[in-house]
């Protein structure tokens, strides 16, 4: 099955997935040099390396693996340059998170770093590799708007709210709280990242997350199996939308090589399925062993019919050739979804008298218009 996978693919579109790892065999070593050679349309890999988020990371391991001297001049500098932006980027967002915890601690509000600045240190190695657009940041549900409060005070600014009526209730809108911004860095403050009206396994976080910093008390890096269900699920978000890379589903390979059976055993598939998300986990798992040869538990591979692995196939192709997932927008959000997770009747009220009469501000924001 992987085989006809690779077979349909261009050695540009095999470049890119052979790239995608953080360690290589002398094996791995030389195939990569025998793929390199036949690669012809070196814009067109450049294109596909920036549009899936891994630029920085191709760029690395062409030099690494000493194949860098068989890329053409120009885009070898794109390359290289394109690594040296993400890796400054990433420095920036790093200190932004600092300073975000030196700001929280004295409210003494715990924070866990999630997606992109979590695995930027605990798997990519902190090299400027893992390419990051923003900040996700978990926070207990009764410390969010504190911690907004906080940020607004220090020079951030907000997108705006529906109506001011949602203020007393944004832990519970969504996701996130409404994104935040400062220097041109977006700040998502989340709250609920399982859809489960307890939120009991968004609450395991907090009991389970290590700290990484002895000078920042309050900052904590998520649990390694956790995260890796809450990654899964915020991949099937995306799914059918422009925000999917192949970086995505890379996040997964490492954590997996990282963390073995840390995170893949019994409870992961338990913790699957408190959250409907365990046909999810084995689709997940059948794609990155198509895409890197990874191995998993043979119950895996039985989870998966024929009928669908040739699904998957064809998904695979479409979406790495196409990075930019053109002709799909966002998923339209469902406006009455949150109800279920907002206590209270006078709450519920709340939110439903919020929609029904949104303010100016933010209808000007929506409509793009003054």
């Amino acid at each position: 099955m992987r085989s006809k996978l690779l077979n349909r693919l261009s050695p540009e579109e095999n470049l890119l997935i052979s790239l995608c790892r953080l360690d290589f065999t002398e094996a791995q070593k030389q195939e990569l040099k025998d793929l390199v050679k036949t690669v012809s349309n070196w814009e067109h890999f450049i294109f596909l390396a920036n549009g899936h988020g891994l630029i920085a990371l191709c760029s690395y391991n062409l030099t690494a693996t000493r194949c860098d001297k068989y890329v053409p001049g120009k885009q070898l500098e794109l390359l290289r340059t394109a690594f040296l932006k993400n890796m400054t980027r990433n420095i920036f967002l790093k200190n932004l998170l600092v300073e975000i915890a030196g700001l929280a601690v004295k409210e003494n509000i715990d924070i866990i770093a999630l997606k992109g600045n979590a695995l930027e240190e605990m798997v990519y190695g902190n090299k400027g590799l893992r390419q990051m657009s923003d900040i996700d940041l978990l926070v207990e549900t009764d410390k969010a708007i504190d911690l907004r409060n906080i940020l607004l005070a220090n020079g951030y600014t907000s997108l705006p709210l529906i109506s001011p009526l949602h203020k007393s209730i944004l832990p519970y809108l969504k996701a996130h709280l409404p994104s935040m911004e400062k220097n041109g860095a977006i700040v998502e403050i989340h709250t609920r990242l399982f859809e489960q009206k307890s939120n009991s396994l968004t609450e395991d976080f907090f009991k389970t997350a290590s700290r990484p910093y002895e000078n920042l008390p309050n900052l904590y890096w998520p649990d390694p199996q956790i995260h890796f269900l809450y990654l899964i699920k915020h991949l099937v978000r995306h799914e059918n939308t422009k925000d999917l890379k192949l970086k995505s589903y890379l996040d997964l390979a490492v954590l997996c090589n990282t963390f073995g059976e840390k995170i893949i055993n019994d409870r992961l598939f338990e913790y699957a399925r408190d959250v409907n998300l365990e046909d999810d986990i084995f689709e997940k798992f059948r794609i990155l062993k198509l895409l890197w040869n990874s191995q998993f538990p043979d119950i895996i591979d039985k989870a998966i019919t024929v009928a669908e692995q040739d699904r998957i196939i064809r998904h695979l192709i479409s979406f790495i050739k196409d990075p930019f997932r053109e002709g799909r927008s966002k998923r339209a959000r469902n406006l009455s979804g949150p109800l279920s997770s907002i206590p209270g009747k006078k709450n519920k009220a709340v939110f439903i008298t919020g929609y029904l009469f949104p303010s100016l501000t933010y209808m000007k924001y929506f409509y793009k218009t003054d």
